[in-house]
């Protein structure tokens, strides 16, 4: 009766023959990214709270500090290396300063310079790994394929963004936050060799993903961003997004450490936000996302994010305590994950590869650290003249608002150039005056 065994029927999937491997080597790879992503990011959190929101605006523009640096590193090696090899390389690199950070920790002597080089890593990681993953994957799919596919591929992140933050939830009282960093170092050794992996795959007579370099110089993506109208508007909303972002953040930092006193105990909560986050992420992106763009296209879907932040920072002026600040974290960095980042990305389908990966690194790496800083000393100076968390989140209301406003017209841009690709998709050059 049960001799024939179990199989997996991949009928069942929008999987073709032949991109069974690819798929399921890309569902690995972010699974095991985002994985390894969550259980550093509460580690990350419990520190910013260790060190105090004093300290914050010196960790932030460390950060930028950093990115400044990697900006012509990252487009030169890009010009020049071979994309299916950047990737693997990176993973590797960071996996292995993992095992370094978990030695520094450890020792008490070693934890004031670790505990902000961490910080600062954490940010550069995220920015240079996830998104160019993204444009990595970008490459191994054509357009036809990654609309049938890209939903199966995300899913394997969402996975790992939730298993992730779960474990971190229940292991961090136990361990301590240290000890993590060896699992999350694993993950990323896995990720590598998923994405070396991925670079070779092909089907006969296909080229290797990523085999040519991008050429052009190291600081191009800046000249592409400055004299295009619509890259520096992304810019703009970006700014706009991180000021609401850090204040959200520095609300987070003073009012838990004020809160919660044990450090096993903060992680926990943090993975719990983070699990929280992705949980409703996973929610909306099936049930809101599609619809919510079809009917109000990209620039009402990129507006209702940005609108529902600013109505977020009113109520933290209104009432500004643990549950509060919690609750708005959540649904601030949901919406972001499930509608806002989406529809961002999609601003960028039509443009050229040098600008997706040059222009909209320097966009992801220097212009967002760089407001970050500003926005944290802006927010210490407001803080050194009584600024409390209250005081800080009506100041950011305004913003909120023109982060609204360009949003909107950025979609509608976007939209607008789309539909003029669908009419005439091989006679209409790339605009970068425009997109």
């Amino acid at each position: 009766m049960f001799r024939q065994p179990l199989r997996w029927r991949p009928s069942a999937l929008p999987i073709r023959p032949g991109e069974g491997r690819r798929v399921g080597l890309c569902v690995l790879y972010f699974f095991c990214l985002l994985s390894a992503y969550y259980v550093l990011r509460p580690v990350r959190d419990e520190m910013s709270v260790r060190a105090g929101v004093g300290k914050m605006p010196w960790f932030f523009t460390g950060t930028f500090i950093a990115m400044l640096a990697l900006v012509p590193v990252f487009g030169y090696v890009s010009s020049r290396c071979p994309r299916r090899r950047f990737l693997p390389s990176i993973l590797f690199f960071f996996a292995g300063n993992l095992v370094v950070f978990f030695i520094a920790l450890r020792p008490p002597a070693l934890s004031p310079w670790a505990a902000p080089a961490f910080f600062v890593w954490l940010a550069v990681f995220n920015l240079l790994a996830v998104s160019v993953s993204w444009s990595f994957v970008s490459d191994l799919f054509q357009h036809e394929q990654s609309r049938r596919l890209f939903g199966i591929v995300a899913a394997g992140a969402s996975l790992g963004a939730i298993l992730g933050p779960a474990a971190t939830a229940l292991a961090a009282p136990r361990v301590g936050p240290g000890r993590l960093l060896l699992p999350a170092a694993a993950l990323l050794v896995v990720c590598a060799l998923a994405a070396s992996a991925l670079g070779r795959n092909r089907s006969e007579g296909e080229p290797e993903a990523g085999a040519a370099p991008i050429g052009g110089g190291s600081l191009d993506g800046v000249g592409l961003t400055v004299r295009s109208p619509f890259l520096l508007a992304v810019a703009l909303a970006l700014v706009c997004y991180t000021m609401v972002s850090t204040v959200l953040y520095f609300a987070q930092t003073e009012i838990v450490g004020a809160s919660i006193r044990s450090a096993g105990d903060r992680t926990a909560l943090f993975a719990k936000v983070d699990l929280a986050v992705n949980g409703l992420t996973i929610l909306l992106q099936v049930f809101v996302t599609g619809p919510l763009i079809r009917r109000t296209g990209v620039g009402g879907a990129l507006a209702a994010v940005a609108a529902a932040a600013t109505a977020g920072v009113v109520f933290l002026g209104i009432a500004p305590e643990l549950v509060t600040v919690v609750a708005l974290q959540i649904v601030h960095r949901a919406g972001h994950f499930a509608v806002g980042r989406p529809a961002r990305e999609t601003l960028f389908v039509t443009l050229d590869a040098e600008t997706r990966y040059k222009a909209k690194g320097f966009i992801d790496t220097a212009v967002y650290r760089g407001s970050d800083a500003a926005s944290a000393w802006l927010l210490a100076l407001l803080r050194s003249h009584g600024a409390g968390v209250a005081a800080t989140a009506w100041f950011s209301v305004p913003v909120g608002m023109v982060w609204t406003a360009t949003s909107y017209w950025l979609g509608r841009k976007g939209d607008q150039r789309q539909a003029e690709l669908s009419r005439c998709p091989r006679s209409l050059p790339v605009d970068r005056s425009v997109a």
